[in-house]
């Protein structure tokens, strides 16, 4: 996926995840009959993100928590290139470069995923007795993509020149937001590979197609979601270069994450009023906007009759998976993202560089 991200290709992709099905990372197990929607939690629960860090050094990746699992790339020329992010890494590749697994990697992917070279990489190695799933992607439906050569079982060999970007996860490990827990991978200048045994941190905020963290101390904390769980829903961040927004796939009732106003219903879409902002829910199923479309606020007279509504309180007649964006009360563009664990914020945000390939799983 291009890191250009429009509102259309958002709404896309949300509908995309509900029609795959095997082991990706938010194909969920299915609803348990008579599910009841959780508990809700007490919003000073969830403390303040911290600044966004990315480690770059061998002892940065050391006291962040990560293991050295070994020489994974040999370069033809010079330094190994990767941009380590929160919860992926993306590795620059020149023609004649290797990939080389190290001592306790296998190729094999993610039970129920079928991917194949020239244009993945998928594997899996033990860090501290936990068994990790890696996988690689080089966006090959984008242009000037890499490509390998397969050696041998262990050797892959840089065919065209281009960007990978890698993620780890544990099969069957969940979060609050239904999906695979990310794990922090990141590649140093030596070209080894190190892994994180723990998940990232769950009061992060991600961009989930390119695993790139938010900074997002400028924004306000408005409410949260239910944990998904193994519910068979899912919630995630998606960002295009201007702003973020994100889709929320339900397994139960769908509640109000705060307290103000629900108006301008039409079918199954809504918007929710809150203290300068508003958030609007467009149904994948029945909206898709034109490309490069920015969210605008209704007058309120266009809206009809509007009901006051509590965090927690549960919305009648919605649909099964939203985008949802944000305006201010002026009808000015917004962000709204949510954490792993559920936590939502809205306001301006400085969206980061969002290069090379996306998540297609």
């Amino acid at each position: 996926m291009r890191s250009c991200l429009c509102l259309a290709l958002l709404l896309l992709a949300s509908a995309l995840l509900v029609a795959c099905g095997g082991a990706s990372h938010h194909a969920a197990p299915a609803p348990a009959q008579n599910a009841v929607p959780p508990a809700r939690q007490t919003l000073a629960a969830t403390p303040r993100i911290a600044a966004v860090t990315v480690v770059a050094t061998p002892a940065a990746m050391a006291q962040a928590g990560l293991q050295d699992v070994g020489q994974f790339v040999v370069s033809a020329a010079g330094p190994v290139r990767a941009e380590n992010r929160t919860a992926t890494t993306l590795l620059h590749l020149t023609l004649g470069d290797e990939i080389r697994f190290p001592p306790g990697m296998a190729w094999e992917t993610l039970p129920n995923v079928g991917v194949s070279g020239p244009h993945w990489i998928a594997a899996s190695v033990r860090v501290s007795g936990r068994k990790l799933y890696l996988t690689g992607e080089t966006g090959f439906r984008r242009p000037n993509v890499a490509a390998f050569e397969h050696l041998d079982d262990r050797t892959f060999r840089v065919t065209a020149a281009g960007d990978v970007l890698f993620w780890a996860v544990i099969d069957d490990e969940r979060g609050d937001d239904g999906g695979l827990m990310d794990h922090a991978v990141a590649i140093d200048a030596a070209g080894h590979l190190w892994l994180d045994p723990t998940p990232v941190p769950p009061n992060n905020v991600v961009d989930y197609n390119t695993g790139v963290g938010l900074d997002v101390r400028g924004m306000k904390r408005i409410g949260w979601l239910p944990s998904a769980g193994r519910s068979g829903a899912f919630f995630f961040t998606i960002c295009n270069p201007t702003g973020c927004a994100y889709t929320d796939r339900l397994a139960a009732t769908l509640t109000s994450p705060i307290t103000g106003t629900l108006t301008c219903r039409s079918g199954t879409d809504f918007d929710l009023v809150g203290d300068g902002y508003r958030l609007q829910y467009r149904d994948v199923q029945s909206s898709l906007r034109p490309l490069n479309s920015t969210p605008t606020a209704t007058p309120a007279a266009a809206c009809g009759q509007s009901f006051a509504i509590q965090a927690g309180e549960p919305i009648d007649d919605t649909g099964a998976h939203y985008v949802v964006h944000a305006v201010a009360s002026d009808g000015e563009p917004l962000s709204v993202v949510v954490a792993y664990d559920g936590t939502l914020y809205v306001g301006p945000l400085t969206v980061p560089p969002l290069d090379g390939p996306g998540r297609a799983l």
